[in-house]
């Protein structure tokens, strides 16, 4: 059965209690306000491809918060193909 000593610790040990511990963790969504908006700010005025330095610099801050940004895969379509030829 153990004693009472055993049952305390068992209890002091249940995830409900070691969860109240932890701190919360941090969603993508709330990670990095400030370049967050300053990257989006730019993108929908200026558009992707002149906001290159604000989107690394976004990445950059949510690499920091611990996240970790995989490679986008582009959707081979025939007007992928066409534009990429067609840009050489």
């Amino acid at each position: 059965m153990g004693n009472i000593s055993e049952k305390v610790d068992a209890a002091s040990t249940s995830p409900q209690s070691q969860n109240a511990e932890q701190p919360k963790k941090l969603k993508p969504c709330c990670a990095c306000p400030e370049t967050k908006r300053a990257r989006d700010a730019w993108y929908y005025r200026k558009g992707e491809e002149h906001c290159g330095d604000l989107i690394e610099a976004h990445k950059q801050c949510m690499r920091d918060a611990g996240f970790t940004y995989k490679k986008k895969l582009l959707h081979l379509t025939s007007q992928n193909v066409f534009n990429f030829i067609n840009s050489s």
